[in-house]
């Protein structure tokens, strides 16, 4: 709780404080304007930001499209259509191998062992 002595203290410095507060500086006639105009060049410059954000993001893929073909392309097995048709045999015996009981043929997977370390060389 305050004594009444101290709020006496509070009422005279709020007192003084009104009477000598400074005034402030007169604003411009056109303050409003400016700030209005500024806003729109602001506004203005983020949306153009953006845009060549989105320009250069859209090239960039657009250019890691063909690279990643590229790539792809030349990083994948190139496999003969003899190579292909045994590899077609090998998943058929091996997909039916785990659903029926049969006897896997060692030798072809063997062979298509070798001839698959080859092509990923």
């Amino acid at each position: 709780m305050k004594d009444a002595y101290d709020y006496d203290d509070d009422r005279q410095l709020v007192a003084f404080l009104r009477q000598h507060r400074p005034l402030p500086p007169p604003a411009a006639a056109n303050l409003e304007h400016q700030l209005l105009e500024k806003l729109r060049v602001e506004e203005t410059l983020k949306r153009l930001k953006w845009r060549q954000r989105r320009c250069w993001g859209g090239a960039i893929a657009a250019a890691l499209i063909p690279l990643a073909w590229l790539a792809h392309r030349s990083f994948s097995p190139q496999l003969s259509s003899a190579e292909l048709v045994q590899l077609e045999t090998f998943l058929e015996d091996s997909w039916y191998c785990s659903s029926y009981e049969c006897e896997p043929h060692l030798g072809e997977r063997e062979e298509w062992e070798m001839v698959w370390e080859f092509s990923e060389r």
